[in-house]
């Protein structure tokens, strides 16, 4: 879906704003740790969950798209998985996002991510035999 790609986008360029403001609707839930039902709120979720004091880096984001269906007209159930690279670490899961189209443009109106673990992006090294 190409409103999840800019979201990505967006998120890989450190801009909360953009994020938030482009892609959620007025009356989106986000379920996650906590319920969450404000732009504000979830601003500042984002910003102590992923971006670091000194920068607005929120790391890299890439989803694989592995569900999407019409629920009707005007919505869109799509599930993603995800991993968020940062700081040699992956966080990676599932996000199911439902996208409402409002005003000709798809926002999401409900949000619940399940991340599954997190794991170092270390190189691997090979052993060789002798």
């Amino acid at each position: 879906m190409q409103q999840a790609q800019l979201m990505v986008r967006c998120w890989n360029r450190g801009d909360l704003n953009c994020v938030v403001n482009d892609f959620y609707a007025k009356d989106f839930i986000y379920v996650g740790d906590n319920i969450i039902t404000s732009k504000k709120m979830l601003t500042q979720h984002y910003q102590n969950a992923f971006a670091s004091s000194q920068s607005k880096n929120l790391g890299q984001l890439k989803f694989d798209f592995i569900w999407c269906r019409k629920l009707g007209a005007d919505h869109i159930e799509t599930i993603e998985k995800y991993n968020l690279f940062k700081n040699k670490n992956v966080n990676y899961g599932y996000d199911l996002l439902v996208w409402k189209k409002i005003a000709g443009v798809y926002k999401i109106v409900t949000d619940f991510p399940k991340q599954l673990g997190n794991k170092a992006n270390r190189p691997q090294h090979v052993i060789k035999k002798h």
